[in-house]
């Protein structure tokens, strides 16, 4: 099998097809070039299948599993018995098959993967004798050791396009220089690299490589990189899954939720923005032991996802369950850090995994080394990640290739792979040292708060060095990032204020044309809340919002919604539906008032709470500064408390600052229908969402408590009849509901 690379020695220094005549023109291969090239290709079939019920994610093989056929790749006879062929990204686990058939020929020869290149984006496959026990007629090449200096060099590859060809490319690539003087070229074709006389050189799969002037590359970058036998691929999984099994554990977090109904549905999964629905009450993710007793927990939660968490509790390699507690959450990724007092054995761990544990400095000697944790040296590494998407545990170890790094939000190095990644996964070199990381970033908002608040880079690999430096930083942690109480949890961050979208002719009457350009960003503020920031810093109807200067962003965010608030919905117009009706169209209506959920609660609720905030406005055209430091606001109507009043068959709630201020109440007296059970006594009697309960049998209801004290002899059966005073847009009437 490494025939063809250690036998440099022994390889003829001869072309390999050495044109009669003396040497042919450097701008063209020799006559009949490709027919004679032809002889040492082969035809590659790979049959892929899912795994775990998904299909591969890389190449042509995902679509060409889905449309049930092969994917046909180019190969080239290295030795009798081997083929070279691309490294296209797919793994043992994907693999149902591999084939090679000749040129030309209908027979089929199984084969399988042998080895793979460390460097070089390729793999080499044996062939398997068929079922007479013949292996196909092989015809190797030759690479030869040649000068090389791009002038007449070209690239052969045999492919499937449509139908096999041989397909002869001069362009060899991109040529560049480093500040430094150095050297590279990018092979855009995928192949094998001849001089202009017809004589192998080396071998191209997309690869960036560096030339060293005069030397004779590709030659050298051929023999350089060396080779994962498949053996020792398996022998790397399998002495490093007892480890990690006991290194990656799975933490379950419980959220609070605040269902109207016992019986509403649950979605228990997180979207993806690196948020979580408002109705997931469960997460299931991987936890990476850092230290005793302590893990790292790359998780898809956002300020308020934190805010919310409940209870966490880690599943232990043995399946027993420990409770953790939270302890911090990192400023740069959505990752966290929880504590436990189960016997996590930290040595026990892969090397590497102590540098992500941002509250012990680890000794000069364990500190990340620039040679394999900024991946320079890296083509080849094993990849192992750990995901519980399908309710249960599901471990995934095989390979990818690095193919450079690139620079991300603020100049954030960032590895590029063949494989998408998502949160969590581990890169490791192959002496199973922990190379890298994937972690999405947590960034701020650049253009809009309509974009929801803090938005979060795609799960990708950060090399170690750069995510250790970041967790051992002064700013390692976000203080405003963790868990609130269950009062806490459940509200807004608010600014405080019922506002609308500016257009060409608002943003002129109140003076703000130029500051708005034309009313295309800034947000008229139409009513102040008490109690809130806005109130603090002595916001007044009329202002215009302009921006908000988030902290550690160095430019401010732009007040300009995708849309306004909803009007609200007058029930004058409905006079001559039926009740029935009206009961439907108001169940499947939003609330009349404007939602507190809106684009400037979205980017406060992703600064966090106990931040202080910038914000710019105008006020009768001038320009006005303020700041102010972000809260927890009163509830509103979404997730203020509910009670179930069972045997009036509605639910109601307490009548919070929206609803106040849309009814034009100067207090917060009554209670606010927010649901009616269909068939239920109050849908009989009429009743529908939204409309505001003031008395119950002739007293006025204070407030939520009095409400439910009005109505508990009707509840427990001991009155035989109750009468509601109701109001609802622009109507008031008295309801009478019987047993």
């Amino acid at each position: 099998m490494r025939k063809g690379m250690l036998a440099a020695a022994v390889l003829t220094l001869c072309a390999l097809f050495p044109a009669p005549g003396g040497e042919q023109p450097k701008s063209m291969p020799p006559p009949g070039f490709a027919r004679e090239f032809r002889k040492h290709c082969v035809q590659v079939y790979v049959r892929a299948k899912t795994a775990d019920g998904k299909p591969p994610a890389v190449g042509t093989f995902k679509d060409d599993l889905l449309n049930e056929r092969p994917t046909r790749l180019g190969g080239y006879w290295w030795d009798e018995k081997h083929v070279l062929v691309e490294d296209a990204g797919l793994t043992g686990k994907f693999i149902r098959s591999i084939e090679i058939a000749l040129p030309g020929g209908g027979e089929r020869w199984p084969a399988r993967v042998a080895a793979r290149f460390e460097r070089l984006q390729a793999m080499l496959l044996e062939v398997l004798p068929a079922g007479d026990g013949g292996l196909p007629a092989a015809a190797p090449l030759e690479f030869t050791r040649s000068r090389f200096d791009f002038d007449g060099h070209f690239v052969a590859s045999y492919a499937w396009d449509g139908e096999w060809r041989v397909r002869l490319d001069g362009a060899l690539g991109v040529r560049s220089w480093e500040d430094g003087g150095a050297e590279t070229l990018q092979i855009k074709n995928r192949g094998i690299v001849f001089s202009g006389a017809g004589a192998a050189l080396g071998a191209a799969f997309g690869e960036s490589l560096r030339v060293p002037g005069g030397s004779d590359w590709p030659w050298r970058a051929l023999m350089a990189s060396g080779i994962l036998r498949a053996e020792r691929y398996d022998r790397l999984q399998d002495e490093m899954r007892g480890r990690l099994r006991r290194a990656a554990l799975e933490a379950h977090f419980r959220l609070r939720v605040e269902l109207e109904d016992d019986a509403d549905a649950l979605a228990p999964a997180p979207d993806s923005a690196g948020g979580i629905d408002e109705s997931t009450a469960e997460l299931r993710t991987v936890a990476l032991v850092v230290g005793p007793g302590r893990v790292l927990i790359p998780a898809p939660l956002d300020a308020r996802g934190i805010a919310r968490i409940e209870s966490i509790v880690l599943r232990l390699a043995d399946g027993a369950e420990a409770p953790a507690r939270f302890i911090g959450a990192a400023r740069d990724y959505l990752a966290l850090f929880a504590a436990t007092d189960a016997d996590l054995n930290a040595d026990d761990v892969p090397p590497g995994f102590a540098l992500l544990d941002p509250f012990v400095v680890p000794d000069e000697a364990f500190a990340p080394e620039s040679d394999f944790a900024g991946l320079n040296a890296l083509g080849l590494f094993l990849r192992w990640r750990v995901d519980y998407d399908l309710g249960r545990r599901r471990e995934t170890f095989d390979h990818d290739r690095w193919l450079g790094i690139h620079r991300g939000y603020r100049d954030v190095p960032i590895v590029s792979t063949l494989a998408n990644e998502e949160n969590g996964s581990l890169a490791f070199d192959l002496d199973g040292r922990l190379v890298a990381v994937a972690l999405a970033q947590r960034i701020p908002p650049l253009d809009s708060p309509a974009a929801g608040g803090v938005r979060t880079g795609a799960p990708a690999f950060r090399p170690l060095r750069q995510v250790y430096e970041s967790l051992h930083g002064e700013r390692a942690l976000d203080p405003t990032l963790v868990p609130a109480d269950r009062e806490d949890g459940k509200r807004l961050i608010a600014l405080g204020v019922e506002w609308q979208k500016l257009d060409a002719n608002t943003s002129r009457l109140f003076q703000a044309e130029a500051a708005t350009r034309g009313g295309k960003i800034g947000l008229l503020v139409i009513r102040v809340y008490p109690d809130t920031p806005a109130a603090d810093i002595g916001l007044r109807e009329h202002d215009v919002l302009l921006r908000v200067f988030v902290p550690g962003q160095t430019e401010p965010v732009e007040l300009s919604p995708s849309t306004e608030h909803m009007p609200g919905i007058s029930l004058l117009d409905l006079e001559d539906v039926s009740a029935e009706a009206t009961q439907r169209l108001m169940a499947s209506l939003p609330p009349p008032w404007p939602s507190r959920e809106n684009a400037l609660t979205s980017l406060l609720g992703g600064v966090g709470v106990w931040r202080t905030v910038r914000i710019e406005y105008l006020r009768e055209g001038k320009l006005r500064e303020a700041e102010f430091v972000t809260r927890y606001s009163p509830p509103d109507f979404k997730n203020a408390p509910h009670f179930k009043a069972r045997a009036l068959g509605m639910t109601v709630k307490p009548v919070t600052q929206e609803v106040r201020s849309f009814f034009r109440r100067d207090d917060d007296s009554g209670v606010i229908v927010s649901k009616v059970d269909a068939g239920g006594r109050a849908a009989v009697a009429g009743l529908h969402p939204y409309l505001l309960v003031l008395a119950v049998d002739g007293r006025p209801v204070a407030g939520y408590a009095e409400f439910k004290a009005a109505i508990s002899g009707f509840e427990e059966g001991e009155a035989a009849a109750i009468g509601l005073l109701v109001e609802g847009f622009g109507k008031t009437r008295l309801v009478k509901i019987e047993k």
